[in-house]
């Protein structure tokens, strides 16, 4: 392989989602003398024709990344992804989905989290054995020590405001999507290639997600009611989903006793502050998991794909209202350890899943990878000369994920380098609105 130029590039669609865990790798990278350029999603792969030819790091693999890699590979790039959409899924039949058929033609090495999302792209997708670096991901970095001292400023500060809290956190989109109705909503799903519109099965899956998150919605709002009964000194937060439109969710709760909903902040730093989290077969239970924090996931009757979902193999669920009340009133005002009946097998699956077992962290053995492919001659004094880029329109669901900014990006830079050994902070460059350069004291050279 032979990169033409020792830049990295990093689009970054959600920035609670994504944002820190793509920061640790790009400065391990801008370390060894690469430049790194990561910013907005939409913003980096428009301009991929305008910019030096390097290595593009994507956030996953399914329709719509597929077609960023194509892009990319025209442009004279090289391409590595990161699923971030199969961080929490457990199932090969729900992995598949977010899987474009073409993505092993493009994409030269997949950073996979475990060994049952190898497998699923060796056997149903058409990787070979060398594409495929089983890495875990860096959000997991993220949720454990030492890094998850980064938090603990901001988990306090939302402990003060909020008091004693319930996280809860909805995952119930494909009834409540900012997309908009349920047509609509299918018509996104095939855009991404989640599911084929002329297959019949296509149509029964999106059926039976519909279904799954119908029951969730209606389960959920019954154990919010159970829960404020139940709970009388803890406040409950709700955090809807990202794409999910807050309205609903807000109008209905929002000026209610004790029920606050936000959409603010980490939801790393939420589940810090949080004395107890539920949800709906959401990565922020997965999440929890990982941090030692207790959670619950709600199962209801009717969530036929709930086994698609990590949390629901690392949490302890509960079935209805009542067990989520039941639970809740054990751990929070009892003072019981209502997490312990099946803890080991919990544990067991979350140190699978998310590859625990490994020496290094996740974001090392990319950052690892990604600087093999730049060979041995990377130049610390390289220019990144960059003429003029296109200034793009962004979506409503785009913008509700991205607020970048130099002084939002350099926070979180002081936070890794106040809590992690060894790091490297680099210096950040705004080349473009939402775009931003990377580079350390071995990689000096400026546009």
């Amino acid at each position: 392989m032979s990169v033409a130029n020792p830049v990295l590039y990093i689009p970054v669609e959600s920035q609670n989602r994504e944002l820190d865990a793509k920061l640790l790798v790009a400065a391990e990278v801008a370390s060894a003398g690469v430049k790194v350029v990561i910013g907005w999603q939409r913003a980096i792969v428009a301009n991929l024709r305008s910019v030096p030819p390097g290595v593009v790091l994507l956030k996953g693999l399914n329709k719509i990344q597929c077609s960023h890699m194509r892009r990319a590979a025209v442009a004279g790039h090289h391409v590595v992804a990161i699923d971030e959409e199969g961080f929490a899924i457990s199932e090969p039949e729900c992995l598949l989905k977010d899987i474009d058929p073409d993505a092993a033609r493009y994409c030269e090495v997949v950073y996979a989290p475990n060994q049952v999302y190898r497998r699923a792209l060796i056997e149903h997708r058409g990787f070979r054995d060398e594409q495929i670096l089983v890495a875990g991901n860096p959000r997991g970095d993220l949720a454990r020590p030492p890094l998850n001292a980064m938090l603990r400023d901001e988990a306090d500060a939302l402990a003060e405001a909020y008091g004693p809290m319930v996280l809860v956190n909805s995952n119930t989109c494909a009834v409540n999507s900012v997309w908009g109705d349920l047509d609509r909503y299918f018509q996104v799903c095939a855009q991404i290639g989640w599911l084929d519109p002329d297959d019949p099965k296509g149509h029964k899956t999106f059926n039976d997600h519909v279904a799954h998150d119908q029951a969730s919605f209606v389960a959920l709002r019954a154990a919010l009611e159970s829960l404020q009964a139940s709970l009388p000194d803890h406040n409950i937060v709700i955090r809807p989903h990202p794409s999910e439109r807050f309205e609903p969710w807000y109008e209905k709760y929002a000026h209610r006793d004790r029920f606050h909903v936000v959409r603010e902040g980490s939801n790393l730093a939420w589940i810090m502050a949080a004395d107890l989290v539920l949800h709906t077969s959401c990565t922020t239970g997965a999440e929890a998991a990982l941090m030692g924090r207790p959670a619950i996931s709600l199962v209801p009757e009717g969530a036929c794909v709930a086994h698609w979902y990590v949390s629901n193999q690392v949490n302890r669920m509960a079935r209805t209202a009542a067990e989520v009340a039941d639970l809740a009133r054990r751990l929070l005002v009892h003072g019981e350890d209502a997490m312990a009946e099946g803890r080991a097998e919990r544990e067991r699956n979350l140190n699978a899943y998310f590859s625990l077992q490994a020496t290094q962290s996740a974001y090392q053995r990319i950052a690892r990878d990604i600087l093999k492919r730049f060979g041995e001659g990377i130049d610390p004094s390289y220019q990144l000369r960059i003429e003029s880029l296109r200034v793009v329109r962004e979506s409503i669901a785009e913008g509700n994920k991205n607020e970048f900014g130099a002084d939002a990006i350099q926070a979180r830079l002081n936070l890794l380098e106040r809590v992690s050994p060894g790091f490297q902070k680099p210096d950040i460059y705004q080349i473009h609105d939402e775009i931003f350069m990377l580079s350390t004291a071995a990689s000096r050279g400026r546009r």
